[in-house]
C-alpha cells in the first residue's frame, strides 16, 4: 500500500442543469416519505422471473453505430451506453409513494439510470435501474442516517457515498464500481476518504494515508502501474475521461492510469514539471486529455481520433494569445484563446473544425456541446454552431429566429441545442427526434410566459416557467411527453433532476414526480 499526503481538493464535481458533468444536486425541498417506507431506501423492485427486457425503438443501436454525447453541455456521454443497456437495464415496477409524512430532501443526485435523495435526517431514497444502483437496499443499514454524507458520486451504474466521518459505501452495478468489498481492508477507520472521482465504469478515492481504485481495471479501476510514481506525493486535483483518470500533483507533474489508448499512459513532457509551468486544468473527450498549462500552452494525449493530438493546429497557435479556457464535446476540443478566438482539434466531423464558422472579429465568451457540435455564445450576445448537422452542428434553420436576440441560456441533448433568448422565446434545432424541433409546443415558449431553465435528458427537454408549469418535447421515451403526469392542483415545480432517460420535479410543496422511462428513474412521484 502506498501512503500519500493529500490536499483536499478545492472544488467538488457538482453537476448542474444543463451543461455540467454527471451529479445533479438540489436543496433543501421538503419531500413526504412514507412512515413503512424503508428508512434507508425506497426503491422500484428488481425485474421479476419471466419479464421481457424491454428497450424502446431509439435504443435499438445497430452495429457499426456511435453514439455518445458531450461532457460539457446537456447530457453527459451516455450515448455510448446504448449496448450496456440492453445488458443492464431491466425492466421495473411502477411504485408510487402515499403521502403520511415529510421529511426534509437536502440533495438529490443522478446517476445515468437512476437517482439518490438525501433526506434531513441523512437517509438515502433511491428509484430508477434496480442493479444499476435505484435499489440500494442491500446497504440500507448504512444509509440510514446515522453518519451525515458529505458526497455521492456516480459511475453510468453504480453510486458511492461519502460520509462526513471519512467513511464509504458503494451500491448498484459491480461492473461500474457498486462493489468495494475488494478494498474494504485499505478503507478502514485509519483511511478517511477525503474525495472520491469517477470514469465510466471505476472509482478513485483519495483518503488521508494513500489513493484507492476499484471497479474496471481498464478504465482506471487499478491504478498498481503507477502506484510508485503517487507514493508520498501530495495529489493537487484529480481529472477523468470516460476510461482513464489524470492526477495532477502538487510539485505539477501529471500521473495518468487506466486505457492506455484512451489517456492512460502520460506524455512524458507532463511525467516531470522541472523546466515547464505547471498544469492549470486538464479538459476531455471520450478517450483522450488536453492539458491547458498556466502560461497558456496546451499539452494533449490519448486517442488521435478523439483529440488526443493537436499537432493539426501548432501553427495557428504560434504568434497568437495564450489560451484562456479549453471546451470538448465527444470527440473534438476547442479552445478560446484570450483575445476571443477560437481554434479546434479533434474529429473533424464531430467539431474539430471551426474554420467555416468563424470569423476574426467574433469573440467567444462561452462554448456548450452536443455529442458531436459545438455552439459558442459570443460577447455580444450572438451564437455561432459548427460540427455535424444532425447533431446541432447547422443552425441556419433558425437563423431568422437568432439574428439579433440576445442568448441568455443553453442547454443540449445528445444532438440538439435549445436556447432561451432575451425576449423569453426558446429556440431549438438539431436532431428533431431528440429535441431539435419545439414546434409542438411553439406556443408556450413564444415569449408569453417567462422561462426559468432548461433542463435535458439524452433525448429531450423540459422547460420551467417563473409560473412553476413544465413544458416538455423531444422523445417521449426519454421524458419528452408530460401529458399523463398529474401534479396537484396549485402545486409548482420548483428544480428537475435528470437521469439518462428520465426526468425527477421537485415540487414547491416538497412533492416530487417523475417522468420518462421507468426503468430508469421515470414513473415515480412522492
Amino acid at each position: 500500500y502506498n501512503v500519500l499526503r493529500i490536499r483536499r481538493p478545492d472544488r467538488a464535481s457538482p453537476m448542474g442543469c444543463c451543461g455540467s458533468t454527471k451529479t445533479e444536486v438540489f436543496e433543501d425541498p421538503v419531500v413526504p416519505i412514507p412512515r413503512d417506507a424503508p428508512v434507508a431506501s425506497e426503491t422500484v423492485p428488481p425485474q421479476q422471473d419471466g419479464e421481457e427486457d424491454v428497450l424502446p425503438n431509439a435504443l435499438q443501436q445497430q452495429d457499426g453505430e456511435e453514439n455518445a454525447v458531450s461532457p460539457k453541455s446537456g447530457w453527459h456521454r451516455a450515448g455510448s451506453k446504448f449496448k450496456a443497456l440492453r445488458a443492464f437495464n431491466k425492466p421495473t415496477k411502477e411504485v408510487k409513494v402515499p403521502q403520511d409524512t415529510r421529511r426534509r430532501v437536502q440533495q438529490i443526485y443522478a446517476s445515468d439510470l437512476a437517482f439518490a435523495a438525501v433526506l434531513e435526517n441523512g437517509s438515502v431514497v433511491t428509484w430508477g435501474s434496480a442493479v444499476n444502483g435505484g435499489d440500494s437496499s442491500s446497504v440500507a443499514a448504512e444509509l440510514n442516517g446515522e453518519r451525515k454524507i458529505k458526497q455521492i458520486v456516480t459511475t453510468f451504474g453504480a453510486f458511492a457515498a461519502v460520509f462526513e466521518d471519512g467513511s464509504m459505501v458503494t451500491w448498484g452495478n459491480e461492473d461500474y464500481g457498486g462493489d468495494c468489498t475488494d478494498i474494504a481492508q485499505e478503507l478502514d477507520d485509519q483511511s478517511h476518504v477525503q474525495q472520491v472521482y469517477r470514469t465510466d465504469r471505476a472509482f478513485a478515492a483519495v483518503t488521508e494515508t494513500g489513493i484507492v481504485t476499484w471497479g474496471d481495471p481498464y478504465a482506471g479501476g487499478d491504478y498498481a502501474s503507477v502506484a510508485s510514481s503517487l507514493r508520498g506525493m501530495v495529489i493537487d486535483e484529480i481529472y477523468s475521461n470516460d476510461h482513464a483518470f489524470a492526477a495532477i500533483l502538487e510539485d505539477g507533474s501529471v500521473v495518468c492510469w487506466g486505457d492506455q489508448g484512451c489517456g492512460g499512459d502520460c506524455p512524458e513532457t507532463l511525467r516531470i514539471c522541472h523546466g515547464r509551468p505547471k498544469v492549470r486544468k486538464i479538459s476531455s473527450t471520450h478517450s483522450a486529455f488536453a492539458a491547458l498549462l498556466e502560461n497558456g500552452e496546451l499539452v494533449t494525449w490519448g486517442s488521435e481520433e478523439f483529440g488526443g493530438d493537436c499537432s493539426s493546429i501548432m501553427e495557428t497557435l504560434k504568434g497568437r494569445r495564450p489560451i484562456k479556457d479549453v471546451y470538448s464535446n465527444y470527440c473534438a476540443f476547442a479552445a478560446v484563446f484570450e483575445d476571443g478566438g477560437v481554434v479546434c482539434w479533434g474529429s473533424r466531423d464531430g467539431g474539430g473544425d471551426c474554420r467555416v464558422a468563424w470569423s476574426r472579429n467574433q469573440r467567444v465568451e462561452h462554448i456548450y456541446s452536443t455529442d458531436r457540435a459545438f455552439a459558442a455564445v459570443l460577447d455580444d450576445g450572438g451564437l455561432v454552431a459548427w460540427g455535424a448537422k444532425e447533431f446541432g452542428g447547422d443552425s441556419s434553420a433558425v437563423e431568422e429566429k437568432l439574428c439579433g436576440r440576445r442568448v441568455t441560456q443553453v442547454c443540449s441533448t445528445f444532438s440538439a441545442f435549445a436556447v432561451l433568448l432575451e425576449g423569453g422565446q426558446v429556440v431549438a434545432w438539431g436532431n428533431e427526434l431528440n429535441g431539435g424541433d419545439c414546434t409542438a409546443v411553439a406556443d408556450k415558449l413564444n415569449g408569453s410566459q417567462k422561462v426559468r431553465q432548461i433542463y435535458s435528458t439524452h433525448s429531450a427537454f423540459a422547460v420551467v416557467l417563473e409560473t412553476g408549469g413544465i413544458v416538455t418535447w423531444g422523445h417521449k421515451d426519454f421524458g419528452g411527453d408530460f401529458a399523463g403526469v398529474v401534479i396537484r392542483e396549485g402545486q409548482k415545480v420548483s428544480k428537475i433532476s435528470s437521469t439518462f432517460r428520465a426526468f425527477a420535479a421537485i415540487l414547491e410543496d416538497g412533492g416530487l414526480v417523475a417522468w420518462g422511462d421507468r426503468d430508469s428513474g421515470g414513473n415515480f412521484e412522492i
